[in-house]
């Protein structure tokens, strides 16, 4: 199996062992409907940046409001976030740079939740192509009426994502 081959099926195992252990975070809260955001993101974060830095210098600083928000709407958020935390590994930091990922998840006055995926690798393009974890953004955001932008940040590249508030 070539090295290619082999790091492409190591990123699909990490995706799956993430999105598993979120889903078993997921069984132990309640199931009356209303789920507290910020440890379920916190320790998202955690599991992705095990799972895909390895001894890499890469540091992923998650500020997210202790909002309730409903299971099904959480889930999207965490595949979201899973997502977004993946391709800032795969494609912001080449070579071993350092850098840091800050992921923020905040109740705007205007009655949006906004998230908000910003590194200070390399930079991004708005027209950058979109691959598969994008298409699943990009279906998550629209079943929940949601609206997506990237673009550049100085350093890096930031996306961000509001979503209407009646969500919880």
């Amino acid at each position: 199996m070539s090295g290619d081959t082999r790091s492409h099926l190591d990123l699909i195992e990490g995706r799956i062992g993430v999105l598993a252990q979120m889903h078993d975070r997921l069984r132990w809260q309640d199931r009356n409907g209303a789920i507290k955001v910020r440890d379920f993101v916190e320790n998202l974060c955690a599991d992705v940046r095990q799972s895909l830095a390895g001894h890499r210098p890469v540091v992923v600083r998650p500020r997210i409001e202790n909002l309730s928000l409903e299971a099904d709407f959480v889930v999207a958020i965490g595949i979201i976030v899973n997502e977004l935390l993946t391709n800032a590994f795969k494609y912001a930091f080449p070579d071993d740079r350092a850098g840091t990922i800050d992921v923020r998840l905040s109740q705007e006055a205007s009655r949006q939740l906004v998230l908000v995926c910003e590194d200070n690798g390399i930079g991004c393009s708005e027209t950058a192509r979109s691959g598969t974890g994008t298409g699943l953004i990009l279906a998550l955001v629209q079943k929940h009426d949601g609206m997506m932008s990237r673009e550049a940040a100085i350093p890096g590249c930031r996306v961000v994502i509001r979503f209407p508030f009646g969500q919880s």
